[in-house]
């Protein structure tokens, strides 16, 4: 669920920032602390698209703003192009 972290911080903020961003690395350093499970930064991607295909959805958030869906849907595009998720470049992957 660590994308809901990056969906929340669009709405506010446009980008992974302030507590969201705090949060989700704190998710992510606790998980990898504790599992080693390193391998899951190149998987993880199709789980994402999926998700953000979902957050990304007019059926289910039919209020989001077009520029918050457009920034989902960059995310989708540019993660699925990588070969393993960058934690620390998240905003990177908002953008066209």
């Amino acid at each position: 669920m660590s994308i809901n972290y990056i969906f929340y911080s669009l709405q506010t903020y446009g980008e992974l920032t302030g507590s969201f961003r705090d949060l989700f690395d704190i998710f992510w350093k606790t998980y990898l602390d504790n599992t080693g499970d390193e391998e899951m930064l190149t998987v993880l991607q199709p789980f994402y698209a999926w998700r953000g295909l979902v957050i990304a959805s007019i059926v289910w958030y039919p209020n989001l703003l077009l520029s918050v869906r457009e920034k989902i849907f960059n995310f989708i595009r540019n993660i699925l192009e990588t070969g393993k998720f960058d934690i620390k470049h998240v905003n990177s992957y908002l953008g066209e």
